[in-house]
């Protein structure tokens, strides 16, 4: 069975192939951002639950013993005011064939909002990303497997506002923003997105293909 996690589907969905290679570890890895992003999504998970609030958690470590710091405080910020009491953070989106595939995800925030909305209801997916690489919303692989598979586990709930997949990148500057979004519709995700996700899950091909994914694959000496 193929297993991946969500977060592999953007590469996966670009190189079918580097499954296939032997997988090396780097070396000299350089694990801060990786480390600081860690602890800056378990402060939003502590201030977001109601166990602490920021001014709390400010000088003191994180569960990998990263300090967080006034900085990180500034950065995490503007994402919980914008998922205030909405939601929920730290959602399972796995989900199988039990044959062909396995996709084990986690997603930052889902907020099913129909309170609010004008017409309709409509399913938001945000990735907070504290590294320095941008994101983007559109055609964001991971994102769309956790929209999938909230639609899988909540199949009779309307979308007739559709589905607004967000990144919120605080460290990054980009013209459009901190906070970035694309709406697709439900037939768009139910239909294209994952007709092509689901073809390709159940018969990859041994393609190689060079993308901006290359830098951290893990077949990347090998290729």
């Amino acid at each position: 069975m193929l297993t991946l996690k969500a977060d592999d589907l953007p590469r996966f969905m670009t190189c079918n192939g580097y499954r296939l290679m032997p997988h090396n570890a780097p070396f000299n890895v350089d694990d801060t951002d990786r480390n600081e992003g860690n602890a800056a999504h378990w402060l939003v998970e502590q201030v977001h639950s109601g166990k602490h609030c920021l001014d709390e958690l400010v000088d003191r470590k994180a569960f990998n013993g990263v300090f967080i710091t006034d900085e990180m405080v500034e950065y995490v910020t503007p994402y919980l005011d914008a998922i205030k009491g909405k939601g929920q953070v730290e959602c399972d989106t796995s989900y199988s064939d039990n044959q062909t595939y396995s996709i084990r995800g986690r997603a930052d925030h889902i907020e099913y909002e129909t309170k609010y909305e004008k017409n309709g209801s409509t399913l938001y997916v945000s990735d907070f990303k504290y590294g320095w690489g941008i994101i983007e919303p559109k055609g964001n692989w991971t994102l769309i497997s956790h929209a999938l598979s909230w639609i899988f586990q909540n199949s009779h709930a309307p979308l007739e506002n559709g589905i607004v997949l967000r990144i919120f990148q605080p460290r990054p500057h980009h013209p459009e923003g901190k906070i970035r979004e694309h709406r697709y519709t439900r037939d768009e995700l139910l239909n294209e997105l994952w007709g092509q996700l689901r073809a390709t899950l159940t018969a990859p091909t041994d393609m190689l293909r060079t993308s901006e994914h290359c830098r951290k694959c893990p077949a990347l000496a090998s290729c």
